[in-house]
């Protein structure tokens, strides 16, 4: 018998549109959820993250404040 485990959603806005996520999903990938492509050289998805080209650099906005977040990966 198995069980199903319970994932936690967050909910992110990307560029005015809102995603709904499993926590801990990269931001990489839930913008590319909604159709989003953010640009990166290093990024794979079998691979860590590793953000050395910073191509991907994108900026978090937590309760009204941009933050840059140089690893969208």
């Amino acid at each position: 018998m198995t069980t199903m485990q319970e994932v936690e959603m967050i909910s992110l806005v990307i560029d005015g549109f809102e995603v709904s996520v499993p926590k801990g999903t990269l931001v990489i990938r839930a913008a590319e959820k909604l159709g989003i492509q953010i640009p990166r050289f290093c990024d794979h998805p079998l691979l860590d993250p590793v953000g050395a080209c910073r191509q991907c650099l994108v900026d978090i906005e937590i309760n009204g404040r941009a933050f840059p977040k140089p690893q969208a990966s």
